[in-house]
C-alpha cells in the first residue's frame, strides 16, 4: 500500500500516468473467510427505525450470510463469534486502516458491510490484506414498496453480483501423495481443484490465473490485472472437486497449492444470474429484484390476505366438515 502511494506521489511530480506493474504487486490470494456486519441504517430521521423494519434488517444479515455460505466457497463468521469479540455492530464504508485492523481482529480475508441510506442500499467488500475496497455496488430500492419487503431480496441479489465478479471460481489443492499442486498419471500431468458448488462437467476448459492490482479501481471492478499462466480441461468430477488435465503451462512456479482457477463456463453462468442494471441511463438505478414486488400489487395483497387468513380459514373448514358429519349421523 505504501509503495502504491509512493508511485502516485512520484507520478504527480513528473506528470506521467499512474500505473501499477503487476509484477511488482502481491498476487491475490483466495478469499475464504468473510465477516458480515449488520446494516448501517441512515433514514430521514437518523438511525431510528420501527420494529418491523428493524426485524427485516436483522433478517437481511442472516440471509446475506446464508447466501455467502451456500456458495460453498466461503467460511462466514457466525454472529456468536462477532459478538464474542465485540465487533457485531453496523458499519458503513471502512477506511483501509480500519479494514486491516478489523480484519486481523476477526481473522477474515474480507469484510462485508451494508449501508441503507434512506432508500439506497450499498454493499461494500474490503480486503483485509491491505484494506482496499475490492467491490461495491449501490441500488435504489423501489419507492412503491416498503423497505422491509424488499431489502433482504435486494441484498441477496447483490451477493450474487459479488460472487459473479470474482475472477476465479476454484482453488488448486495440494496432492496428498506428491505433496505438490500437480501429480502425474502416466504421461499426463494433473491437478485437483476445489470448485465447491460450481457446475462443472468433463471436458470443461480450465484456466489458472494470477490476479494482481493494476489500478486504483476496486479490484473486482476494473482494478485487477488477470494473467492466465496455465490451461487444462476437466477430466473427472468428484463432488465439490475436479481432476484437471494440465495441457499448457507458461510459468510452472505459479502452479502451486492455493493458485486461483477460472472456469469460463461457470463464470458465464454466474453472469446470467445477476440482476442486469444500466447505470449509464440513470444515476438512481431501480433494482429489478425490488421491482418484482411492485409488478402486481393486487396479487401481493391477496397473497398477504391468504397468509393472514390461513389459520382462520382452516378452522372454518374443519368446523364445516364436522357439521356435515353430524348432519349425516342424524
Amino acid at each position: 500500500m505504501l509503495r502504491n502511494l509512493l508511485i502516485i506521489f512520484i507520478s504527480l511530480l513528473i506528470g506521467t500516468p499512474i500505473a501499477f506493474a503487476a509484477s511488482n504487486s502481491e498476487p491475490l490470494s483466495a478469499i475464504e473467510k468473510i465477516a458480515v456486519f449488520p446494516i448501517l441504517y441512515k433514514g430521514e430521521r437518523g438511525d431510528r427505525v420501527d420494529e418491523a423494519t428493524a426485524q427485516s434488517l436483522d433478517e437481511t444479515w442472516w440471509q446475506v450470510r446464508e447466501e455467502l455460505t451456500g456458495t460453498g466457497r466461503f467460511t462466514v463468521a457466525s454472529r456468536a463469534f462477532l459478538q464474542k469479540v465485540d465487533v457485531f455492530q453496523p458499519r458503513g464504508n471502512l477506511s483501509p486502516g480500519d479494514a486491516v485492523i478489523l480484519g486481523r481482529y476477526v481473522e477474515a480475508d474480507a469484510l462485508f458491510t451494508m449501508t441503507l441510506e434512506r432508500r439506497t442500499l450499498t454493499v461494500a467488500v474490503n480486503q483485509t490484506s491491505d484494506g482496499a475496497l475490492t467491490w461495491s455496488q449501490s441500488v435504489e430500492l423501489h419507492p412503491s414498496v416498503l423497505l422491509r419487503e424488499q431489502v433482504s431480496k435486494v441484498a441477496r441479489g447483490l451477493v450474487l453480483e459479488f460472487v459473479a465478479a470474482l475472477p476465479y471460481q476454484g482453488i488448486t489443492l495440494q496432492d496428498s501423495m506428491s505433496g505438490q499442486a500437480t501429480f502425474n498419471e502416466g504421461n499426463q500431468k494433473r491437478a485437483r481443484v476445489l470448485v465447491a458448488t460450481a457446475q462443472t462437467a468433463v471436458g470443461d476448459p480450465v484456466q489458472w490465473v494470477r490476479v494482481s492490482r493494476g489500478s486504483l479501481e476496486p479490484l473486482f471492478q476494473g482494478g485487477a490485472r488477470v494473467e492466465v499462466f496455465a490451461e487444462g480441461s476437466v477430466q473427472e468430477v468428484d463432488g465439490g472437486t475436479v481432476v484437471v488435465d494440465v495441457t499448457r503451462v507458461a510459468d510452472a512456479s505459479w502452479l502451486k497449492s492455493g493458485a486461483l482457477v477460472n472456469l469460463p463456463k461457470e463464470k458465464a453462468r454466474l453472469a446470467k444470474m445477476v440482476v442486469r442494471k444500466d447505470s449509464a441511463t440513470s444515476a438512481a438505478v431501480v433494482s429489478l429484484l425490488a421491482s418484482e414486488s411492485a409488478i402486481d400489487p393486487e396479487a401481493n395483497r391477496l397473497e398477504r390476505q391468504h397468509d393472514e387468513r390461513g389459520p382462520t380459514a382452516t378452522t372454518l373448514s374443519i368446523l364445516g366438515s364436522l357439521a356435515v358429519i353430524l348432519l349425516l349421523a342424524f
